[in-house]
């Protein structure tokens, strides 16, 4: 309901950070739709954008971000948690892996 909220604009609205989150631990918000890529699967797609576009910053589109596009903020998100000595769902070799290909934590100045 709160989903639909973001999307229609009317009513309450789910945080997108939480739509991101859910998404990450494999949520569907649509029956029909196949379930999100594992974080392996995502970081190949990084791979592969990086090696195409020279960086890491994905094009976030408020209004329609791609999956890639959120998996990496949630990425950025997860890392500030640990930065700050929170739980999250970060492993260190997956951060390692991730600044390894450039990622650039604070991400793009927009």
């Amino acid at each position: 309901m709160h989903y639909k909220g973001l999307q229609t604009g009317k009513g309450q609205k789910i945080n997108p950070e939480r739509i991101i989150k859910l998404e990450r631990l494999g949520f569907s918000w649509n029956t029909k739709q196949a379930p999100p890529a594992l974080w392996d699967e995502n970081f190949e797609q990084l791979q592969h954008f990086q090696q195409r576009m020279g960086s890491c910053n994905i094009p976030f589109n408020a209004t329609s971000p791609t999956q890639l596009a959120k998996w990496v903020a949630f990425q950025r998100t997860e890392y500030k948690r640990w930065k700050k000595g929170r739980d999250t769902l970060l492993t260190l070799d997956q951060i390692k892996s991730l600044s390894d290909i450039g990622l650039d934590w604070k991400g793009p100045r927009l």
